[in-house]
């Protein structure tokens, strides 16, 4: 149980920084300006940028678990 609970809190926090992260890059990229047309993003592109911030964030998660726990944890 104490497992369970452990991966759901660390992919809740992935998930804040992720809609974070997503928020300013998508911020950035579409910030009209001045007379421009305000283009809203489609949904593959927002769960695309989720999906690739969450996967590069969890690489050094599971280094980090194997570090504290010693085990050899497979990255493939």
């Amino acid at each position: 149980m104490k497992k369970i609970i452990g991966i759901f809190l660390v992919i809740a926090i992935l998930l804040i920084v992720s809609d974070l992260l997503q928020g300013v890059i998508l911020t950035i990229l579409y910030n009209p300006v001045g007379s421009e047309n305000i283009y809203e993003p489609t949904w593959i592109v927002k769960y695309s940028l989720t999906a690739a911030i969450i996967t590069i964030m969890i690489v050094p998660v599971i280094k980090f678990y194997s570090r504290i726990t010693k085990k050899d944890v497979p990255l493939n």
